[in-house]
C-alpha cells in the first residue's frame, strides 16, 4: 500500500475524531433516554467554559492547519465564563459546533469561535466563511434528518442529529441555540447558557 500521504493522514484523523465525538454524543442521548423520568440524568457544577473551549480548539487546530483554515480563538475574561453546567453535554456541543464550521469551511477559510458574558449568560459564538445555509433550509437546520444540500458541499452531509441533540442539551440548561446564515457567506452559531442552573427545568423532557 505504501506510506499514506498527508491528506491521507488527515482524512483518518478526521474520521478518528469524528467518530469519537458521536460516541460521546450518543452516550449521552442514550443516558438522557433512559433517564428521562423525572430526574437529572448529569450531574450539574461550576466550570469554566472558556477552559472547555480551549481544550476543544486544541484537538481541532491540526485538523484546521491541514485544510488552511484560520482558526481564532476571542475568551472573555475567565472569571467572566463560569457557570453551572454539565461538562460533558456542554463540551459535545462546543466540540460539534465547531467541527461543522471546520468540515464545511473550504481550504483558506475563517472559523472564529468567542466567548462572552452578557447579563447572567455565557454567550458562545462559532462563525465561519463556509458555504452557509439557503434560507429556506434555516427552519429544518435542528432536526434530525437534515441534510446539507449537495450541491453546497460536494457530496451529501449530515449537519442534522448533532445539531438536534446540541440544541437539546443546551435548552436542558435553560439555554438556546441560535442560527445566521447566508448561503455563500458562512453562517454563525449561537449557544446561550445560563450561568446558573434553573432548578425547575431540572428534568429532561
Amino acid at each position: 500500500i505504501g506510506e499514506l500521504s498527508t491528506a491521507q493522514r488527515h482524512e483518518i484523523q478526521w474520521i478518528s475524531e469524528s467518530s469519537w465525538d458521536a460516541n460521546r454524543v450518543l452516550t449521552n442521548l442514550i443516558s438522557a433516554v433512559l433517564n428521562s423520568g423525572g430526574q437529572r440524568f448529569h450531574a450539574f457544577s461550576n466550570h469554566n467554559i472558556g477552559h472547555l473551549i480551549r481544550r476543544v480548539v486544541k484537538t481541532m487546530s491540526q485538523t484546521a492547519e491541514l485544510r488552511n483554515i484560520e482558526l481564532t480563538l476571542n475568551l472573555a475574561p475567565d472569571d467572566e465564563l463560569w457557570a453551572d453546567i454539565a461538562e460533558t453535554l456542554i463540551e459535545s456541543v462546543i466540540r460539534n459546533l465547531l467541527s461543522n464550521a471546520v468540515k464545511f469551511t473550504g481550504r483558506g477559510g475563517q472559523v472564529a469561535i468567542s466567548a462572552r458574558a452578557a447579563d447572567d449568560t455565557v454567550v458562545v459564538e462559532v462563525a465561519d466563511s463556509g458555504i452557509g445555509i439557503p434560507v429556506s433550509d434555516h427552519s429544518f437546520v435542528f432536526e434530525a434528518v437534515y441534510q446539507v444540500p449537495a450541491h453546497l458541499s460536494g457530496r451529501v452531509d449530515g449537519l442534522g442529529l448533532g445539531l438536534s441533540v446540541a440544541r437539546d442539551f443546551v435548552e436542558y440548561h435553560g439555554g438556546r441555540l441560535e442560527m445566521t446564515s447566508v448561503e455563500g457567506n458562512g453562517s454563525v452559531f449561537r449557544c446561550c447558557i445560563p450561568t446558573s442552573r434553573r432548578r425547575e427545568e431540572d428534568t429532561l423532557v
